[in-house]
């Protein structure tokens, strides 16, 4: 199937992502997908999610689903999440080493945001790492991971996953920062409580004119998002991301984006590691 332009049109104005001959693909199984989940056809699932109409929904879709759960599983399969933690495990052990105590000698705490946060793993890496760097789970810290999705926001604050997703840990991570599951809980495992309390979620579009983020913000990690808008909105929202930073603070960024054409934005330090031009 294809993806009407109408329908790349409302995903681009409501969830931010320009859609592009790189990412359609997925986006049409993401809809065939959720089409078939729900026994609708794609075509009725594209009509519901344009019209935004309550009566509409109640003829074509399933009749326990409301305008506003559709359109939350609508976005879900049509983003992105991480799979597994310390994927990058190089930039968050260059933050929690070289970084974050000084930031909490200086001014007494340290703020990160991520996002979008996926499930968790993103948050819940950074935090194992400032952990290891500092040595204890420090109440000064506070990572602040945020995504659009509401239902993937509540996974991640359970803090439960699959033992698969901890695999690449040491022993020695995997005891201090997770506890395994037992009977029907066999095969999961869950956050630490110390680690879960270092990390709040919060339901964040970057497209909204608020962010429900307080400041400074030391830390941005914020990873092949920007390749999904155009060169207009990329400069828009890394301006925007940038000014919630001290001048001495660090964006990461994703290794499939370049921002060259923004160096009054942001200058590079690092591969994927910018600061405040």
């Amino acid at each position: 199937m294809r993806v009407s332009q109408a329908l790349c049109r409302w995903i681009k104005a409501h969830v931010g992502l320009l859609i592009t001959e790189k990412n359609i693909d997925s986006v049409a199984l993401a809809c065939q997908s959720l089409a078939n989940e729900l026994a609708m056809s794609v075509a009725d699932l594209e009509q519901v999610v344009l019209s935004s109409s309550p009566d509409l929904v109640r003829l074509q879709a399933p009749a326990e689903l409301t305008q506003a759960s559709l359109l939350d599983l609508f976005i879900d399969r049509i983003t992105t999440h991480e799979a597994y933690f310390l994927r990058h495990e190089e930039n968050m052990r260059l933050v929690a080493r070289s970084f974050a105590h000084d930031c909490i000698n200086k001014r007494g705490c340290f703020r990160v945001l991520s996002l979008p946060c996926a499930a968790g793993e993103e948050p819940y890496s950074i935090a194992i790492s400032l952990v290891e760097a500092l040595g204890k789970f420090d109440t000064n810290i506070e990572i602040i991971a945020s995504d659009i999705d509401s239902n993937v926001l509540e996974t991640a604050a359970l803090g439960v996953y699959h033992e698969s997703r901890i695999q690449t840990l040491s022993t020695s991570m995997k005891k201090r920062f997770f506890h395994r599951g037992t009977g029907s809980n066999a095969g999961f495992v869950r956050v630490v409580p110390e680690l879960r309390k270092m990390v709040k979620f919060k339901q964040i579009n970057l497209l909204d004119s608020k962010w429900p983020v307080e400041l400074p913000v030391n830390v941005i990690f914020c990873r092949n998002v920007m390749i999904y808008f155009n060169r207009e909105m990329q400069e828009a929202l890394l301006t925007r991301m940038v000014s919630l930073l001290p001048k001495d603070g660090l964006y990461i960024a994703g290794h499939s984006e370049n921002f060259s054409y923004f160096s009054h934005v942001v200058t590079p330090v690092g591969k994927t590691t910018y600061r405040p031009a």
